[in-house]
């Protein structure tokens, strides 16, 4: 029988990864909380905050996860507010204590800044008509070569 996981063996996207992850620490729920803070960081800049650059390796991207602070969320996008890059900022923060105790905190924090405020409402699924679905391999596809998804 083919095992998909095993016990000490570091498993993720490098460019989602804790620093708590990278250095083979324990992990709790706050791991998935930072990697929620990049998820978001990339949703309202455009992009992670450590990505690959040219020259770039995994080890280096997670060197920079445990080492570097993030850039400023308001140098990629400039329409954010003070408060939503702080919200950001927190929930990327290199101690796991430092991050937001929940998810719910989380959105907590970012609903409550002007930011998120202007964002468009979120609709519950029966509001709507959901899209089409793809598998990751098509969406992945899709994401390398920038083509825009079905309507």
């Amino acid at each position: 029988m083919l095992e998909l996981t095993s016990s000490h063996v570091q498993l993720g996207s490098i460019v989602y990864m804790a620093p708590e992850q990278v250095q083979g620490q324990p992990l709790d729920g706050r791991t998935d909380l930072y990697a929620l803070g990049v998820i978001l960081y990339e949703a309202l800049t455009g992009r992670p905050p450590f990505d690959f650059g040219p020259t770039d390796t995994p080890f280096s991207v997670a060197l920079r996860h445990v080492n570097s602070a993030p850039p400023s969320p308001r140098d990629c996008n400039p329409a954010l507010s003070p408060a939503a890059e702080a919200v950001l900022l927190r929930a990327l923060a290199k101690d796991p204590a430092a991050r937001y105790p929940s998810g719910a905190a989380l959105f907590d924090a970012l609903g409550a800044t002007p930011t998120a405020r202007k964002l468009p409402r979120v609709h519950d699924a029966g509001d709507r008509p959901r899209p089409p679905a793809i598998g990751h391999r098509q969406l992945a596809s899709r994401r390398v070569s920038q083509a825009p998804l079905p309507q």
